[in-house]
């Protein structure tokens, strides 16, 4: 056990064509993940309570070249096992990422 780690879930993907920025944007919107910060090289948002959890902080980072990297980071801190959660939080957004390019 490794005090002052928290439950984390990091990819990287690729970006679909097009205007990147809105559709990471038009994805958190239909995911309900509320975001909380708009910059020039990142997107931050909150992932809601569930049965599963206490909510995840999500960010998207744009990385050159067109690739993206995405985290899914457990809110508390306390939280040691996340039982699949931030992964399926990085999975969910990917397929609605490229769910906005079709």
């Amino acid at each position: 056990m490794t005090w002052g780690h928290t439950s984390s879930h990091k990819e990287t993907t690729t970006s679909p064509a097009g205007d990147v920025r809105q559709r990471v944007l038009a994805s958190l919107k239909a995911l309900n993940w509320q975001v909380t910060e708009e910059g020039a090289a990142r997107v931050t948002a909150r992932v809601p309570t569930s049965i599963w959890s206490f909510g995840e902080d999500f960010s998207v980072e744009f990385i050159e070249g067109g690739g993206l990297r995405v985290m899914s980071t457990s809110r508390l801190s306390t939280t040691l096992v996340d039982w699949g959660k931030n992964k399926r939080n990085a999975h969910a957004f990917i397929v609605s990422l490229h769910d906005q390019a079709a």
